[in-house]
């Protein structure tokens, strides 16, 4: 259920980014959107969801969105 959700966020465009932490998943949203669109549309599409909410990025999280967008880079070279 957790890899079905995560093809479907990242599918998403107004999901900046999404990653699989532990039992949940970690959702960048662009500017704007709330929490509760997101899981709106995830049930409009057939997947469960438990409640969205906003959480202050951890050191993790920041690391994942840096590197990210340099593997994508290096991949398409």
């Amino acid at each position: 259920a957790l890899g079905a959700a995560l093809h479907t966020l990242r599918q998403d465009p107004k999901v900046l980014d999404a990653a699989i932490f532990g039992d949940r998943i970690h959702v960048l949203l662009d500017r704007g959107e709330r929490p509760d669109d997101l899981t709106g549309r995830l049930t409009q599409r057939g997947l469960a969801a438990g409640p969205a909410r906003a959480i202050e990025p951890s050191l993790e999280d920041v690391f994942v969105q840096l590197v990210s967008p340099a593997r994508a880079a290096r991949a398409a070279a």
